[in-house]
């Protein structure tokens, strides 16, 4: 075996290290009532750990043919509430920079996807109407969607425990 291997495998090692140390230094564990407002969200929208698969109550009730306003409209209220506590609990963290400004445009995305489904409910019936509504509630959840992935990048650590953690930076 060639000798440099071992080698390149410790300077990488403490290239990880000091990488992780560096992260750490600025992040800050979530208290536990922002971790659960995440874990509410991500099981309604799916947006974080499904793979790609749209598996959350509000891609459920998009089911085409079979579209459930009610549940969307319902999931994305709460959507907006969470949205609104992540909202004030950033304003209130000022060296998060512009994760305000990420968790303001989530929050108008629920805010559209619920005024959407709304319309949905009303329209129950009219198919053409249906299928338009259908498409700006999953524009509206496309937005909440992408708005969290760049949070996520953005803010996001993920700690090499067991079970994996999360922070804040």
């Amino acid at each position: 075996m060639n000798s440099a291997f071992p080698l390149s495998f410790v300077v990488l090692a403490v290239a990880f290290g000091v990488t992780v140390v560096a992260q750490s230094d600025r992040a800050m564990k979530a208290p536990k009532e922002f971790s659960d407002l995440m874990k509410s969200n991500t099981k309604l929208v799916a947006v974080d750990g499904s793979g790609g698969q749209a598996t959350g109550t509000i891609a459920d009730a998009l089911v085409a043919g079979s579209e459930n306003f009610e549940i969307v409209y319902k999931d994305a209220g709460t959507l907006k509430d969470n949205f609104d506590k992540i909202v004030t609990w950033f304003e209130g963290h000022k060296e998060f920079g512009d994760a305000v400004e990420y968790a303001r445009t989530a929050r108008l995305a629920s805010a559209e996807m619920q005024r959407f489904a709304a319309d949905g409910v009303w329209m129950h019936g009219n198919a053409e109407e249906t299928k338009k509504i259908s498409l700006d509630v999953q524009r509206a959840q496309l937005t909440l969607a992408t708005t969290c992935r760049n949070c996520h990048i953005a803010h996001r650590v993920v700690t090499i425990t067991v079970p994996v953690g999360f922070e804040i930076r």
